[in-house]
């Protein structure tokens, strides 16, 4: 199926966030040897995002997978182009404007432990958006210990510094600041990656949990095709800054439409029976 084969059947589906032609460039070189370059990050990139959906974004390194992630949350500002939350334009927003849809779009980075302030313990780091909201201390605490529970983080885990936790903690207590703000959009940069298998299928079996009891929107920045096979609806592909291929999970892996998906597909470990959408999820929970 085309992209624009695609974009229409969407339109038939409630849209949440919807980007249209964006495109994004940064400088680089010495201005005092007369050397300025630009690199290209995004060309008119187009993606629409149903709401409840989960959508997976793939493609090599360098290829504008982060690049967009970063753009659809508004932490950097496309060149070109336009983002509607709900149909409202962000990017036109007044600053006082966006306060209040900020919160809406969140984003989960690879590295946990780098959005955590060292000096707070867990409770403190997921309390610390609300704080930055104007949230009173007492209501606060109280919504950052149900975010945890969510979480899967009891509160004997509200003590310790984030450094204390394991890997796969600080992923939950990540999980449980974003979800303390309850958005609309979660955006996770390569934020299943590096784990172990049985921490990684802990984890999405929580995020497809939430997402079911929350009614919330999931797009994954991932190089992890397979992983995306199992937990995405749709995949769209990456490559030099723009997406060349959308499709369903089902459907790409069946019927690859562009050469770049090919490539992807062929790092992908193979077995002798064709694959079912969420195979590797259903043989880790059969060894747990």
């Amino acid at each position: 199926m085309t992209i624009e084969g695609t974009m229409n059947k969407q339109e038939q589906k409630e849209v949440l966030v919807e980007a249209c032609g964006l495109s994004k460039s940064y400088a680089w070189g010495n201005p005092w040897l007369h050397n300025n370059k630009k690199s290209q990050a995004l060309l008119n990139v187009s993606l629409k995002v149903i709401k409840g959906s989960i959508l997976a974004v793939v493609g090599e390194s360098g290829s504008g997978k982060s690049t967009l992630a970063r753009m659809l949350v508004l932490h950097e500002k496309p060149d070109a182009g336009s983002i509607l939350l709900d149909g409202m334009d962000v990017i036109k927003m007044l600053p006082e404007q966006l306060c209040g849809f900020r919160p809406q779009m969140q984003l989960m980075h690879q590295d946990a432990s780098t959005s955590f302030n060292p000096r707070f313990n867990a409770v403190e780091c997921v309390e610390e958006p609300l704080l930055i909201k104007g949230v009173k201390q007492i209501d606060r605490h109280k919504l950052a210990l149900e975010s945890m529970e969510l979480s899967g983080l009891t509160g004997q885990f509200a003590d310790r510094s984030p450094l204390e936790l394991s890997r796969g903690q600080r992923q939950r207590l990540a999980i449980a600041r974003v979800l303390v703000l309850k958005p609309k959009l979660i955006i996770f940069d390569e934020s299943l990656s590096g784990l172990d298998l049985l921490t990684q299928s802990h984890i999405v079996r929580l995020l497809l949990d939430l997402r079911q009891r929350y009614d919330l929107t999931y797009v994954f920045i991932s190089h992890d095709l397979s992983l995306m096979g199992d937990i995405a609806e749709r995949i769209a592909v990456m490559k030099d800054g723009g997406i060349v291929e959308e499709q369903e999970s089902t459907h790409l892996f069946s019927a690859p439409q562009h050469v770049e998906t090919c490539k992807l597909l062929s790092a992908v470990p193979r077995m002798s029976q064709p694959r079912e959408p969420g195979h590797r999820l259903a043989l880790q929970e059969g060894s747990l």
